[in-house]
């Protein structure tokens, strides 16, 4: 199987945001909280809300909790995440380990790769330049949901949805027996099953211990992905020897699933 296109998550994928993304979180929410008497760690946060969007953590935080709030704080809590991770990640992004390389590799052997995200350009963009990653993909190999869909005149709906990886095929033309896209969350690798897309699972970006790894595989493997690796030798090996007609196989019969079995 001749891969020709890889599609990228951004965070914790191509570049290691969830922890500074996190320590933002925790600083917004807090500052909300607080006169309620409740306050959240960013590793706590990011451990059960990694891949989650601001206002769905806030929405569950407050359920939990029973913190009352309206649409308006709602939007105010989105809004001060939005500006504050974009400063951070233009301070703090890191790459994943080896990435770089990866991406190097790929264009070497004149495989496509793209950005595909349920991020805000903004803070994509800021990881990607902070890192150096911005040289493999211009602004027109970037989809984001907040930005890329309402400009195609579609709902802004985040992953699982696979909404922002058909764009993606449907623009760039891609054949999805020959793409294969690279997620580190549950609800990123239901996105592209769900749009028909070999998918393989990553969890090297920050360290993990044997017990929090095994969680993420379960959470990965679950969701469907073919593969998953934990590190970017790996991950190239694994697109080198992927077999069509087994990536075939499993796209479909996870498609089945999703759809009831039928």
């Amino acid at each position: 199987m001749k891969i020709q296109t890889v599609l990228w998550d951004n965070d914790n994928t191509l570049v290691r945001t969830e922890a500074v993304a996190f320590r933002v979180v925790e600083t917004v929410l807090n500052g909300f909280c607080r006169t309620h008497g409740k306050q959240f760690d960013a590793v706590t946060l990011q451990k059960r809300y990694a891949g989650d969007q601001m206002r769905e953590i806030c929405v569950s935080v407050f359920q939990e909790h029973d913190i009352p709030h309206t649409p308006d704080d709602l939007d105010q809590l989105v809004k001060a995440n939005t500006a504050g991770a974009l400063t951070a990640m233009g301070q703090f992004a890191e790459e994943s380990p080896g990435v770089s390389g990866v991406l190097q590799q790929l264009r070497d052997l004149g495989i496509a790769s793209y950005v595909v995200t349920s991020s805000e350009i903004g803070r994509v963009s800021a990881g990607l330049r902070k890192t150096g990653l911005d040289r493999f993909f211009p602004a027109d190999a970037i989809y984001t949901v907040p930005n890329s869909l309402p400009d195609a005149g579609l709902s802004a709906t985040p992953k699982p949805d696979p909404a922002i990886y058909n764009l993606a095929i449907a623009q760039r033309g891609l054949d999805r027996a020959t793409t294969v896209a690279i997620e580190d969350s549950a609800s990123g690798v239901r996105a592209a099953v769900a749009a028909g897309i070999t998918v393989i699972g990553y969890t090297g970006a920050d360290p993990l211990s044997d017990s929090e790894r095994s969680a993420m595989v379960q959470k990965l493997d679950g969701a469907g992905a073919l593969r998953i690796v934990h590190d970017m030798e790996n991950l190239l090996r694994t697109i080198n020897t992927l077999s069509h007609a087994e990536a075939a196989a499993h796209v479909k019969r996870r498609l089945e699933l999703l759809n009831g079995g039928r």
